[in-house]
């Protein structure tokens, strides 16, 4: 098995996890990306939480983790966290996108 597929393969059980990534910054995971220099998360952030750029949805190296935060926070505490940024232009994704430049 590539790297790719198995990159591919550990995460896609994380779809539309909330996380950290960056080790700041919080961010719903929907998919994979790659270009021809490196491979990406695919995450969403809400409204104006993104430092770098305007964008909600962005691609970030996997130089750096996404640490899931489902099963770490309390179960009541995590579902109010996914409303928050299902109203904050971050909604679940239908499926996990897998994208190449």
């Amino acid at each position: 098995m590539e790297l790719r597929d198995g990159l591919i393969e550990e995460l896609k059980p994380k779809l539309n996890d909330i996380g950290i990534i960056g080790d700041t910054n919080l961010c719903r995971l929907i998919g994979f990306h790659e270009d021809d220099d490196d491979f990406y998360y695919h995450v969403l952030y809400m409204n104006g939480h993104n430092r770098h750029s305007d964008k909600n949805d962005v691609y970030f190296s996997m130089v750096g983790r996404f640490e899931t935060l489902k099963g770490v926070l309390p179960e009541e505490s995590y579902k109010r966290m996914e409303s928050t940024f299902s109203l904050n232009g971050a909604p679940p994704s239908k499926e996990f996108i897998i994208s190449k430049d």
